[in-house]
């Protein structure tokens, strides 16, 4: 791509396709659909699609992007205590030549499939754990490992009247794949809090903290901290969300080059069904 107005086009033509392609198939409540939209093991069937933008990349302060689109998490019974949930992402990545003032590649990423066992009745808090596969499907040999990985997964969520908070981690290690790739062991932890305010708008941060446990002593950690805010709309048992964050990365690798700020803009329709 040469531009971020190129990959802003590719993502609002993915949001019409979504949004024309999704259907309700039994009535939600509204303030149900609220609670249910920050929640990733919710059995309403949500569509978040999200770009995360980081800054100041090299000397020539290059933008990279990743569009994350995170199909409708599906729930199948496990017999009568237990579910199975799905959770999948399909990134689309922009990476630009930091070596230069143009330039870059953009295609898709490894794709990334989870599923998690959980408890059919809950209470407070919400768990699960289950298994997690990346999948080599890059499009170019930047943007992605070039590695099968697995590994195990685990979801925590708590949830009041007005907020949400919990967290989802994950650890893969390469076990086939190019030869001439290096070995993945990468932890990820994804967090997640929002608090809901009046009038549908909500306060959210959503950081994603990596270890990448093949790095030199001390290089491991990216450790991003911030938020933002967000609004929902809900209209005939549908409903969709905006959200924007920003974040400060106070850990850091030096080996390679990483971006000190970052935002995320994340478009998500809700209560799209019930699995």
């Amino acid at each position: 791509m040469k531009n971020s107005s190129e990959i802003s086009g590719l993502l609002v033509l993915l949001l019409f396709f979504a949004s024309s392609v999704c259907g309700q198939e039994e009535p939600v409540d509204d303030d149900q659909m609220v609670k249910d939209s920050g929640d990733p093991v919710t059995s309403v069937l949500n569509l978040p699609v999200q770009d995360i933008i980081s800054f100041g990349l090299g000397d020539y302060n290059r933008t990279m992007h990743l569009i994350r689109i995170q199909p409708i998490r599906l729930a199948y019974r496990a017999g009568s205590l237990l579910k199975v949930r799905s959770r999948s992402i399909i990134p689309l990545k922009y990476v630009p030549d930091v070596t230069s003032a143009t330039g870059g590649v953009f295609g898709l990423g490894d794709i990334v499939l989870t599923g998690f066992l959980t408890p059919e009745r809950v209470g407070m808090f919400i768990w699960g754990f289950g298994p997690v596969l990346s999948i080599p499907t890059a499009s170019d040999r930047v943007l992605g490992s070039g590695k099968w990985s697995a590994g195990a997964s685990v979801v925590l969520v708590t949830q009041g009247k007005h907020w949400l908070a919990g967290a989802i981690a994950n650890n893969v290690w390469s076990f086939a794949g190019a030869e001439d790739r290096p070995e993945v062991n990468v932890m990820q932890i994804d967090l997640l809090f929002r608090h809901h305010l009046g009038n549908r708008w909500i306060l959210v941060s959503s950081p994603t903290i990596v270890a990448d446990w093949t790095a030199p002593e001390g290089e491991e950690w990216l450790v991003p901290l911030g938020g933002g805010i967000g609004k929902i709309w809900l209209a005939g048992g549908h409903g969709w969300s905006l959200e924007v964050q920003a974040f400060y990365n106070v850990i850091r690798p030096d080996t390679y080059v990483s971006a000190e700020w970052s935002m995320r803009f994340q478009v998500q329709f809700i209560g799209i069904g019930r699995s």
